[in-house]
């Protein structure tokens, strides 16, 4: 019983970890990455656009490998990169809602940092998506927009 607690122990202890780790490899493998990327995001779904309005997303990765994500006035947390086929996923979770006036109850954010095959090292801007969702797996009711994300410093 005792060596179930103490290897339970050692797997929360690298769980908590594992964000800030997995970050920073992807970063340090990625340097392109670093910079302020911003840009105004739109949901796809005109009723709720109209209600919400455009929603001002930014992504700060810092040269010591932390990242901020903002939607609107909300700083997300627990954020985090993934390595996808177009590019990259920022992940992070919203404190609190996006819009006061109408409510999306959405908890996650991701967004789709698109980027070229070649030269990525050469790009300032991403057409991506981004998706607001309860979760980071399957959510049917899940709110999608685009964003144009602009890098304005190197």
């Amino acid at each position: 019983m005792k060596g179930l607690f103490a290897i339970l122990f050692v797997f929360l202890l690298t769980s908590c970890n594992w964000t800030n780790s997995e970050n920073k490899n992807i970063i340090s493998e990625n340097p392109y990455l670093v910079g302020i990327w911003g840009g105004q995001g739109r949901l796809m779904d005109v009723n709720v656009t109209d209600k919400v309005g455009d929603i001002h997303i930014k992504i700060v990765i810092e040269d010591d490998q932390n990242i901020t994500l903002s939607l609107g006035d909300i700083e997300a947390k627990n954020v985090k990169i993934k390595k996808a086929n177009f590019g990259f996923e920022i992940l992070g979770e919203l404190p609190e809602e996006i819009s006061k006036t109408y409510p999306l109850k959405k908890s996650h954010a991701i967004i789709l940092l698109v980027l070229p095959e070649e030269n990525r090292d050469q790009t300032d801007f991403s057409l991506g998506n981004f998706h607001l969702k309860t979760n980071y797996t399957f959510d049917f009711s899940m709110r999608v927009g685009g964003v144009k994300l602009q890098k304005t410093s190197h």
